[in-house]
């Protein structure tokens, strides 16, 4: 039964076709414009055969496809005839977008062993294709071009249509397996591909995702052991590397444009633009980030000065009632006189003696003193005694309460404008439950010995389930998303670490010694098959417990240096919303 997270997959996958293909981590593809242009330089071949007796024999087709001007290359078993036939004539056909009739080409050299034949093309002129001096990695597809007499027989094609320019057939694979040997084992570098070729392939280019010949189509594996009496499978393709091609090339003394630099295809308008859109989105969250940077930075610039005058004010108002508190005991200390009586101050003035030396007579209305001198002396009280007395104690008081007031004032703006602890970031800062397409560069000055054909890769992303491609789960933690992997093919492992925000890939391989590499490999079955949880979907227990299972299997055997780094730069970008009809 078809569910929603199968058709939801599936039209993801059809709508990343422009820029991925899928085999584990999926590569960047061109937009199909370099496609497009090597199909123009691609041809039919069409090699008519006479006996002897000048008898039409028959007819053998093929591919051919330009490498220099007036030159194009294909099959040497293509142009080489059948068993008792004389003399042939070889055409080619060329492109619809080129058009014109058959023409009339000769063989001007050819290579048994490598399978490879030199046409001098005439007057036909198309755009050679670039030669490609570097190899793409193994998870790059690559597409075939070509004529194949199944399409014509299929369509029904007459033999006039036939010989009509047309355009050639596409098929898209991956690298299986470079080799240094050809069927039967000739010393020939040959390139093992899935990209489907038939009878009338033959000749044609196998190309990367720049349109760049990685090679010349030759074989199909299962007519070569089939011719043996095996019957097998098809699925299994065969062409003579770009090497062979370039080598013969030179011993013709043709020069072709050789690309000397890996392909790195241009990705999809669409996903440039989404790319440039979240670029954009970043560069303004950014701007806002360092804005509230700034006024936090500005506001507690603004708490320090508050609490310097707040602390710096409370200092003082301590001070001073300290100073008053000294003052106010050195005034009620015994040894202290009061100042004397002010003798304009109001009150009786005191009588001045007579003249004859007599007392002098107390102020009219005045009540002479009792006692004499003591009892006035007693009758007025000692400077400062009413503090000695409590009388004026609330002063000290009021002097102690506003210190108190102020050293708590200050302390409570402390409190206020303290700073705070900054908060955990999150670590976290993609949308979970999205899927994502994720573009990924080579970063040289991060990488080890990278392999070649690592530049580019892009892939689907569920950051919620943490799932690639809808079918490659990771474990997920805090510090991002990890998973570990044994070879199928040979001794090694490796472990894949992904940053929680997309943004850093990387793969650390690990060469395994046999005992190591088998013991892994046993252990590693025993965990059982990962599979995905549903799109949107936390890992289920199972998944969750094989996942850290993996993880402590491969500690034991991912130690030391490794002996290579891959590490991408991502920009991660939210994928289209498909809904299920």
């Amino acid at each position: 039964m078809i569910t929603a997270r199968h058709l939801r997959t599936t039209l993801t996958a059809l709508l990343l076709l422009f820029v991925a293909s899928f085999a584990g981590l999926a590569r960047a593809q061109d937009s199909g414009q370099a496609l497009r242009e090597t199909e123009k330089s691609t041809f039919r071949v069409i090699v008519l055969l006479y006996d002897s007796n000048d008898n039409y024999m028959g007819a053998v087709t093929g591919t051919a496809f330009m490498v220099a001007p007036g030159k194009a290359v294909t099959n040497h078993h293509v142009v080489g005839g059948i068993p008792g036939a004389r003399y042939r004539e070889v055409y080619l056909i060329a492109h619809r977008d080129i058009g014109g009739k058959p023409t009339r080409v000769n063989v001007e050299r050819e290579w048994d062993d490598a399978d490879l034949a030199l046409l001098d093309t005439g007057g036909l002129e198309a755009p050679p294709l670039q030669i490609a001096a570097v190899s793409p990695g193994k998870d790059q597809t690559v597409h075939a071009l070509g004529y194949p007499g199944i399409t014509d027989r299929i369509l029904n094609l007459s033999q006039e249509e036939v010989l009509k320019p047309s355009e050639p057939t596409v098929t898209s694979g991956a690298i299986s397996l470079f080799s240094s040997k050809g069927p039967g084992g000739a010393a020939v570098d040959t390139i093992f591909h899935t990209a489907a070729i038939n009878p009338g392939n033959s000749g044609g280019p196998l190309v990367d995702a720049c349109g760049r010949v990685i090679g010349v189509n030759t074989w199909q594996g299962a007519a070569t052991v089939s011719n043996n009496a095996i019957s097998v499978p098809n699925g299994q393709f065969i062409a003579t590397r770009s090497s062979m091609l370039l080598r013969f090339l030179n011993g013709a003394y043709v020069t072709a444009d050789i690309a000397e630099e890996a392909c790195e295809p241009p990705l999809d308008p669409r996903i440039v633009a989404l790319i440039e859109q979240q670029k954009a989105q970043l560069a303004e969250a950014q701007t806002e980030k360092a804005a509230q940077a700034e006024a936090a930075r500005q506001a507690r610039a603004d708490a320090a000065q508050t609490r310097t005058l707040a602390i710096g004010a409370a200092a003082l108002v301590v001070i001073v009632a300290i100073a008053g508190l000294i003052i106010s005991r050195l005034r009620t200390s015994p040894g202290h006189t009061p100042p004397p009586q002010n003798p304009t101050s109001s009150g009786p003035a005191p009588s001045s003696p007579a003249p004859d030396g007599s007392p002098p007579e107390p102020p009219r209305g005045a009540d002479p003193p009792s006692g004499g001198a003591a009892a006035m002396r007693q009758a007025a009280p000692a400077a400062g005694e009413d503090w000695a007395k409590g009388e004026g104690r609330p002063l000290p008081l009021i002097l102690a309460g506003v210190a108190v007031v102020a050293l708590l004032l200050a302390g409570l703006v402390w409190v206020l404008t303290r700073d705070k602890p900054a908060a955990e970031p999150d670590r976290q800062i993609l949308a979970t439950g999205s899927d994502y397409v994720v573009v990924c560069r080579l970063d040289p000055a991060q990488s080890l010995n990278a392999p070649g054909g690592a530049e580019s890769m892009t892939f689907t992303f569920d950051a919620k389930g943490g799932c690639a491609n809808g079918r490659t789960p990771y474990e997920k933690s805090e510090k991002g998303f990890t998973r570990a992997t044994v070879s199928d093919k040979a001794a090694s492992a490796a472990r894949l670490e992904l940053s929680p925000d997309l943004t850093r890939f990387k793969r650390s391989d690990y060469a395994l010694t046999t005992a190591d590499y088998d013991a892994m490999r046993s252990d590693r079955e025993r965990i059982g098959k990962l599979s995905c949880p549903e799109t949107g979907s936390e890992p289920g227990a199972k998944l969750t417990r094989q996942l850290a299972d993996t993880r402590r299997l491969a500690a034991g055997y991912l130690t030391g240096q490794p002996s290579s780094v891959t590490a991408w730069t991502c920009s991660p970008v939210v994928a289209p919303k498909v809904e299920a009809k």
